[in-house]
Formats: structure tokens, sequence, C-alpha cells
């Protein structure tokens, strides 16, 4: 079963602070290094989607992070996201050079190394959300990613 850690208001507030002091983020979440741009980002995306858990696929190095708000997925776009589609419909879990990943088709969307368990678990929650959407804040080395329909 997926971990999950509830993204309260003192949370929040811990994020705003870490945004406004240009601090690194917090270890256990989000870490923006000394990005201050980035980490105002994220926290435009928490309060814009109302996001209320952030939950992890794998522990203690979570293969995929994903966020619901009130245990649904975020829905909606939001302006200036950097978000590539997908379709539930067509995604699979496939084995590829010696990797299991989230496949698109041709793409892959995700990769959980030697983790078939993971990967399958989180290709589940994927179609269980109605997830159709991969979004970034920062890249080529995302701080953070998510998923929303």
């Amino acid at each position: 079963a997926p971990r999950i850690v509830e993204l309260d208001r003192e949370t929040l507030a811990v994020l705003a602070q870490i945004a406004r002091t240009n601090r690194a983020g917090l270890h256990l979440l989000l870490d923006f290094g000394d990005n201050e741009d980035e980490a105002r980002q994220a926290l435009r995306v928490l309060r814009h989607y109302r996001l209320t858990g952030m939950c992890f696929v794998g522990r203690p190095d979570p293969s995929l992070t994903y966020f619901l708000s009130e245990g649904q997925a975020p829905s909606g776009a939001m302006s200036r996201e950097d978000c590539i589609p997908f379709d539930p419909e067509r995604i699979e879990v496939k084995s590829v050079n010696g990797r299991w990943k989230i496949t698109d088709g041709s793409h892959w969307l995700f990769d959980f190394g030697s983790s078939e368990q993971e990967a399958r678990s989180a290709l589940a929650l994927i179609k269980r959300y109605g997830f159709t959407h991969t979004c970034y804040i920062g890249r080529p080395q995302a701080s953070m990613t998510y998923l929303r329909q």
C-alpha cells in the first residue's frame, strides 16, 4: 500500500517560509536546494490544487511520488504548468533493457529499476485516480514532479 503524508496548513506554512527565506526544502518531503523560484512554484501548485496528501510508491527511496486533494486526483490546468499528457488507457508495465517502466507506446513515463511490483502498483494507482498528465517543476532535473487529471 502507498504511504501518504498529510499536507496540512502547518506543512504549507513551512513550505511558504522555505520559499520566502531561500533555504533548503523539507528533507522528507521536497528539497529545492537554493532555488527560490522552484520552491515558490511548488507552493503555488500545492495551493492551486489544494493538495492534502503526498503519496509514495516504494520507500525509503520512492520510485514514484504523487499528490492527492482530499483523496482525489488534482484536476484541471494551472497557468505556466510544464506538463506532458499521456493516455491512461494505453499505458502499461514493460521491462526495457532489464528495467521496469511504465510506457505509453514506445515512450516511457516512469522508471522503477528492478522493481516490477512497484511498477505494477504505480500503474494501478495511475488508473485508479485517472491521472492523465505528468507535470514538472524545474527541468531537466525536476525538483518536484506531480500527476494530475
